[in-house]
């Protein structure tokens, strides 16, 4: 969610917006009818496309777990072994510990 500089020279205000942006996160999963209007308004889509959309998902945020970084490895592998990208990724490397 920002620079790797960015993060590590800012260490407590990462933390601060994780904790922050984790709060709205609960608040869009407590409130889905107020955040459809909202996203109705805002992206000008159909108020039953939106309404699929926020029934199909959470919304979370927090710190990065190894289960994250499996999974988002997963998603690398596959990319690269179908040629959707050129160069191998290692997630882990992208992570700040």
């Amino acid at each position: 969610m920002s620079t790797r500089k960015f993060a590590t020279k800012h260490k407590a205000l990462s933390q601060t917006l994780t904790k922050a942006l984790a709060a709205d996160m609960t608040w869009a999963n407590n409130n889905q009818a107020h955040l459809s209007k909202m996203l109705v308004k805002t992206l000008k889509l159909n108020a039953k496309v939106v309404n699929k959309m926020l029934d199909r998902r959470s919304f979370s945020m927090g710190a990065v777990t190894q289960a994250n970084i499996k999974e988002q490895q997963a998603i690398a592998d596959e990319f690269y072994a179908q040629k959707l990208v050129t160069k191998h990724v290692t997630i882990s490397d992208y992570v700040i510990k």
